[in-house]
């Protein structure tokens, strides 16, 4: 260097530096144009998919109360007025007519009501369009989440690894199953606890325990899924299943657990005050006419009628009726039994080979968990209860 006669420090760069320096200079701006057009491609297909979600089911808009949505909604006092809060935190799901005894609590469902109420006031259009809503937030956070995953087995394009995200969360938005928990008013317990579980999964898998911030909501998402419905209490089970599959090299088994701690501690929260509010954590047995034996082995036929639901969703209803097997050699428990054996065998062979597929076949095993207690519900089969599990379908269908 030297000092010219202006006093300013001048570099003298020799011709192969200057070459590197050039080199290195379009380097960084290929990376920086593939970084710009990989944003603008998660951008796209992040408003894609929340207009597609959204227009699926703008029809709904047109649609006014059918069956419970004039009992939850329309005969609803506790809607109307923000002084019936204590009451909806301190009684079963429907306490505010009376019915006696109950497995439900669901507090939030009520508060939903009440804000849609507020704002809509008594018109369907309006409790309709907060379900849709909900359903492309949904949508959203499915493709957040696939990319998450896919990113976990190694670098690749940005990109060119948004496809399979965005194949995943096209399949959620437009699958028919879910025509019944977002266009039914009184579905919102599915999609809204739907969507604070997959929210709190998400802050999980995204900021892990290296963000106090966001790990404290996450836990208090899962507390508001739980307050949605039961299903909810499934969450820490994933995080385990999520952990062992994709994070097992990470961190010591202690660290781990750790993490759990405040999940668990939320679930034993919540059973308390359930046990405190309807009485017992299962006051009411809705098929008393089942031995433990029949509840056990109706879960074969109940597992494979949601998988045929979800392969192919065709004959639609609002309600199936319960037509439980009485012997796990009978033509249909023998169907069902080879079809869940099938199954756990598809699990047994993806296991090491594509921890993304391994972990869609475990989620739709894990989220349909509650759906198999069958004393506890009173309709043991409906489509509603597959808008969670069939995230684990779509992963799966969109990595094939």
């Amino acid at each position: 260097m030297r000092a010219d006669e202006w006093g300013y420090a001048t570099t003298f760069i020799c011709p192969h530096d200057w070459s590197k320096a050039v080199t290195s200079a379009g380097r960084d701006s290929q990376f920086t144009d593939k970084t710009n057009k990989a944003g603008k491609t998660f951008s796209a297909s992040l408003i894609i998919i929340f207009f597609i979600s959204f227009l699926v089911y703008f029809n709904a808009l047109f649609n006014g109360f059918v069956y419970d949505d004039k009992f939850q909604v329309v005969r609803n006092p506790w809607i109307t007025d923000i002084r019936y809060v204590p009451q909806i935190f301190s009684t079963k799901v429907w306490g505010f007519a009376g019915v006696g005894s109950l497995n439900y609590y669901r507090p939030l469902m009520h508060l939903m009501y009440m804000l849609s109420y507020y704002v809509f006031g008594l018109h369907a259009w309006g409790f309709h369009l907060v379900n849709i809503f909900l359903h492309a937030a949904v949508s959203v956070l499915v493709f957040l989440i696939v990319a998450r995953l896919i990113d976990k087995e190694g670098p690749s394009s940005r990109s060119s690894s948004y496809s399979v995200p965005f194949l995943a969360a096209l399949l959620f938005s437009t699958h028919p199953v879910h025509t019944e928990a977002v266009t039914w008013v009184a579905g919102i317990p599915d999609v809204s606890f739907t969507f604070f579980y997959l929210l709190s999964f998400y802050l999980y898998i995204r900021y892990g325990r290296g963000m106090k911030s966001a790990s404290l909501c996450s836990v208090l998402l899962f507390f508001f899924s739980t307050l949605c419905k039961e299903t909810a209490l499934t969450l820490p089970i994933v995080l385990v299943a999520y952990d062992v599959i994709f994070r097992r090299a990470e961190g010591r088994i202690t660290d781990h657990v750790r993490g759990y701690i405040p999940y668990f501690a939320v679930a034993g929260m919540y059973f308390v005050l359930r046990r405190y509010v309807l009485g017992g954590l299962v006051p009411s047995n809705a098929h008393g006419g089942l031995s433990t034996y029949e509840n056990m082995i109706n879960v074969f036929p109940l597992f494979t009628g949601y998988l045929g639901k979800l392969l192919l969703p065709v004959h639609l209803s609002a309600f199936y009726s319960f037509h439980p097997v009485t012997g796990l050699f009978s033509p249909k428990g023998c169907l069902s039994l080879v079809a869940s054996i099938v199954f756990a065998f598809l699990a047994y062979k993806t296991f090491e080979r594509d921890k993304v597929m391994f972990f869609g076949l475990i989620f739709i095993v894990i989220s349909l968990l509650p759906c198999f207690y069958i004393p506890a519900i009173a309709q043991p089969f409906a489509e509603r209860y597959l808008y969670l599990p069939s995230f684990g379908f779509v992963l799966l269908l969109a990595r094939l």
